[in-house]
């Protein structure tokens, strides 16, 4: 399996409604396709993290800047009836981050609007991605709030008025979920 692919771009194409780049490593060029979003530039160095793709009648690999998104393409394989394209439009149309907040919040009708991808599609995506990424969230919020508590500890509060500062950042943090430790503690300590 290839799971990352670096060199330079020798060529930049569109082939079936997705685009591709050539990139050369130790005298071959591998045709990999890309997301829309990203902006490759013929003659430049490229690292890509790629996922090899085998169907019945191809061999296909894909690349991806970030590491996030290779993995945000791969969960959306995993829905059963959703092929490569349909993956790299929604991975081309949305960040991970802008992805993960879909899920969260159950906006099937967003991602609906993805080319190729129907109400029904995007529908399955969130019911079947939903838990996962839910999941995720919820270790994030709890590390979070861990490290947040050990800060509060450190500056001297304790018991219920601790506690009382932890219920008000987790109420922000639901609204706010990608804030580092440092503004909830600003947040939290202000009357």
């Amino acid at each position: 399996m290839i799971a990352h692919i670096e060199g330079e771009i020798l060529e930049i194409g569109f082939l079936n409604k997705q685009i591709y780049v050539v990139v050369l490593v130790s005298g071959i060029g591998y045709q990999v396709f890309v997301p829309a979003g990203d902006v490759y530039e013929v003659g430049s160095s490229v690292s890509l993290f790629t996922s090899f793709q085998v169907r019945e009648d191809s061999q296909t690999l894909y690349g991806f800047l970030k590491k996030e998104q290779k993995d945000m393409f791969e969960s959306i394989l995993n829905v059963s009836g959703v092929g490569p394209k349909v993956s790299l439009a929604i991975v081309s149309t949305f960040s991970p981050k802008e992805f993960r907040n879909i899920l969260l919040k159950g906006d099937y009708q967003k991602l609906s609007k993805v080319k190729g991808l129907g109400q029904k599609g995007s529908k399955k995506i969130v019911l079947e991605l939903q838990g996962i990424y839910v999941q995720d969230e919820e270790e994030i919020s709890s590390e979070v709030l861990d490290e947040l508590s050990d800060a509060l500890v450190a500056l001297g509060f304790q018991g219920r008025e601790k506690e009382k500062f932890l219920k008000k950042a987790k109420d922000f943090y639901k609204e706010n979920p990608d804030v580092p430790v440092e503004t909830l503690i600003s947040f939290v300590l202000k009357k």
